[in-house]
């Protein structure tokens, strides 16, 4: 064979071999919070880290309500690409009309201690060990209150959606929720601090009450993450690609 016909047939395999279509694997994380909780102004030391209910929004006396929110995000691979993320809440009480509810970036991280408020929990319970509140971000521990007040947060809502009074499961999605996902999987540890749910806090009477995690299964905050996984060009090209380069080097 001459080193043309050698050359040649060495570019026909590289093309070959790297034109080949690619194999994506795809994926759907579908789970509810691992962990969640309602923060209540006016008091740093009422919680609710095992109710069955979340709450966000302002109250008919004018008080505020947040509610946190964090996923496990370990099943999705580390190089996933985030196509779409779905946040799902199912509304259980609201006074009426329709308020927004936006969802921001918890900036630190917070923790889940074990007090359950009664009847309709709205007024929160005394705040347990490791339970997040308005001002501490693990209650009992003097190095985790909040940098703010009710939350440290991104500024810029990842997304926002009107929350009218009909008790059904309302399902917020956007891309800022996607990329926040992206975000949190390059680096699990250090960023995954979850989500703040803030309702219309201009007016009383907005406040939302949603299912939580520690309560009925079909009423908990579930997210929806859509993945997909794209695979680097196969060592075989490479291998080609290199033999290219060394007949046409030997020339």
């Amino acid at each position: 064979m001459t080193r043309r016909v050698a050359v040649r047939a060495a570019l026909l395999a590289a093309i070959a071999v790297a034109s080949t279509p690619s194999t994506a694997s795809a994926g759907l994380l579908a789970a509810s919070a691992s962990r969640d909780a309602t923060i209540y102004s006016g008091s740093g030391s009422t919680a609710n880290g095992a109710g069955q209910y979340l709450f966000a929004g302002r109250t008919a006396s004018g008080a505020l309500r947040r509610a946190l929110l964090h996923f496990d995000l370990s099943s999705i691979p580390d190089d996933a690409v985030i196509v779409s993320a779905t946040l799902n809440l199912h509304l259980t009480q609201a006074a009426s009309g329709e308020h927004g509810v936006s969802v921001h970036r918890v900036l630190a991280s917070w923790t889940t201690g074990s007090s359950d408020p009664t009847g309709n929990e709205g007024a929160g319970a005394a705040a347990a060990p490791a339970d997040a509140t308005w001002t501490s971000r693990s209650f009992g521990s003097p190095t985790m209150d909040w940098a703010n007040a009710g939350g440290d947060i991104a500024t810029s809502a990842s997304a926002f959606s009107l929350i009218g009074t009909e008790m059904v499961r309302y399902s917020i999605s956007s891309a800022g929720l996607a990329a926040d996902v992206q975000a949190w999987l390059a680096d699990p540890a250090g960023s995954n601090h979850g989500w703040i749910l803030i309702g219309d806090e201009t007016v009383n009477q907005s406040a939302r009450r949603f299912g939580s995690a520690d309560g009925s299964a079909e009423f908990a905050p579930t997210l929806e993450v859509e993945w997909t996984v794209i695979p680097a060009p196969g060592a075989a090209a490479v291998l080609a690609c290199w033999g290219l380069v060394g007949l046409r080097r030997r020339r």
